[in-house]
This record gives structure tokens, sequence and C-alpha cells, in this order.
């Protein structure tokens, strides 16, 4: 399974009319995990995370997710990949959700980077500092109701 989904372009959230045919619609919502490892290529997770989060070049504008499967000791997993770069995989469990609904399964609708830096105050000294969490992202499916 290869689906691609664009970070600007959103698919419908309720019923389309194709043909006379209604065909509903709903979400789901996986979580990326793995952000914090290195690709094989050697490119860091983090650093196309947080050039997401930035909007740096090359993702300045519109680019494309997308999940591809793989195996790992005889079970399926998928990676979530923009360009040729994985910036992680679906959580265990949704991995399994994907296998078993991925016929079902008509793009991604968003995707989400979270994390990075921000600015905390100290309630008690008033001292203001920057703090640091890694970065994650969530990207969310939309899937075709069964018939």
């Amino acid at each position: 399974m290869n689906l691609f989904g664009s970070k600007k372009q959103k698919q419908p959230q309720q019923s389309i009319e194709n043909n006379h045919v209604s065909e509903k619609l709903y979400e789901r919502r996986i979580k990326i995990t793995a952000c914090d490892q290195i690709n094989p290529d050697g490119s860091n997770r983090q650093d196309i995370l947080w050039q997401i989060a930035e909007k740096v070049r090359p993702y300045d504008d519109t680019f494309n997710i997308s999940i591809e499967e793989f195996n790992a000791d005889g079970q399926k997993g998928y990676y979530i990949k923009t360009g040729d770069k994985i910036i992680g995989q679906a959580e265990a469990k949704a991995a399994v959700w994907l296998a078993q609904y991925s016929q079902r399964i008509t793009g991604i609708s968003d995707f989400k980077v979270t994390g990075g830096e921000k600015r905390v105050i100290n309630d008690h000294t008033k001292e203001i500092h920057n703090e640091f969490t890694p970065y994650t992202a969530t990207i969310i499916i939309t899937v075709k109701q069964k018939d």
C-alpha cells in the first residue's frame, strides 16, 4: 500500500455523491512513532520534522506524505514518509488496523507535527527559559465505511 496525501489539501469529511452512490467516509488519527531515529541514508528524522514544523525548504509549501508497508521480523509495519525520507512509522496498534483496513483507505487528510522549542516562565523566579521536547507527528487517514 502506498498512499499519498498533501499537507495543504484536505479530503472531505462528509458524504460524497459519486454517480448517484453515496460514499460515507470517516477519519482515523494515527500516532507516528520512532521519530527520533536516524534513517538508513543518514538523515535525522528530528531534523526533517524540524524543517516541516518551521516551514524550511523543501517543506515551505505543499509536500506529500506517504505510507509504505515494510516487514520486520515477520510482522507488517508502515513507514510514514515525505518524498524518499522516513519521518517515522505508524504505532503498533495502528499498523494492525492499517493492515486490516488497507483496502478501504482513500487517502491522508491531515498531517501535524508537534514538539520543538517553547518558552517557559518559572512561576517562582519569573525567569524565562527555553524548553525542548522531541518532535512527534500524527496523520489522519480517511477511510470508506463498509457497504
